[in-house]
């Protein structure tokens, strides 16, 4: 996604950055760049002011503004209510905005695919009885990790479906 070296910079994540927590990390004394936790992205900003609460432990913690959070929040909430389609098209408009929308946004859609892609199975496991019980599964499951994922946004935390498998 971008020609950005992290070995240049002091404070970036160590070689095997794949193992670094997604969050802003220093750029220099000024600014600072987000790891979505696989690649740098093309999102920077000022460092924070000396009394602002930052959290250097593996980089700045992820939260967003009161807007960007409902925002978030209601993308968790679209996918419990109205499906993929919404949270998708809410994701694609705002992800380049914002840091924090993009990595809910991001982390959704996996699940969203994840989720698509074991109710196929299901729906062909069917045919032994065991598929029924898989759906059941998967609908409390979507429920559950819809509301964990909502509560996260509003928080301003960064959440990560669990089962999900990461595409984007």
């Amino acid at each position: 996604m971008s020609s950005f070296d992290p070995n240049q910079y002091p404070g970036s994540p160590p070689s095997d950055a794949g193992a670094a927590a997604p969050g802003w990390y220093p750029v220099d004394g000024q600014s600072q760049r987000y790891w979505d936790g696989f690649e740098w992205t093309n999102h920077v900003a000022p460092l924070p002011a000396a009394g602002a609460a930052a959290h250097f432990s593996g980089g700045i913690t992820l939260s967003g503004t009161a807007d960007q959070r409902t925002y978030a929040l209601f993308m968790h909430l679209g996918s419990l209510f109205v499906g993929f389609l919404v949270p998708l098209v809410m994701w694609l408009i705002k992800k380049d905005e914002s840091p924090f929308i993009d990595d809910h946004g991001r982390k959704l859609m996996n699940w969203n695919i994840s989720l698509i892609i074991y109710s196929i199975v299901s729906f062909v496991l069917i045919l032994v009885f065991i598929g029924i019980l898989m759906l059941f599964a998967l609908v409390l499951l979507h429920l559950i990790f819809s509301i964990l994922g909502a509560v996260a946004a509003n928080k301003g935390e960064s959440y990560t479906y669990p089962l999900s498998i990461p595409f984007l």
